[in-house]
């Protein structure tokens, strides 16, 4: 979902959209950062957390396009 995150990054840098870009790529920085601190002991929380991120960048993504397409008709 990380490399998600890019790809839509990439996306909306294509498409002139830098707010977007700068929050997919800031979803994924935060993932990775947040999932790969090194304390055993919160593993649970901090797959939750990151998982938590991932997928508020997808839904978000997932309605401005449903707006966008609506706003195309």
């Amino acid at each position: 979902m990380v490399v998600g995150c890019l790809v839509f990054a990439r996306r909306f840098a294509a498409a002139r959209q830098p707010a977007m870009a700068a929050g997919g790529v800031g979803a994924g920085i935060a993932v990775v950062a947040v999932i790969a601190w090194p304390d055993l002991d919160s593993t649970a929380v901090r797959l939750v957390l990151g998982s938590a991120i991932e997928f508020a960048f997808v839904a978000f993504v997932a309605a401005r396009l449903i707006r966008e397409s609506r706003g195309a008709r």
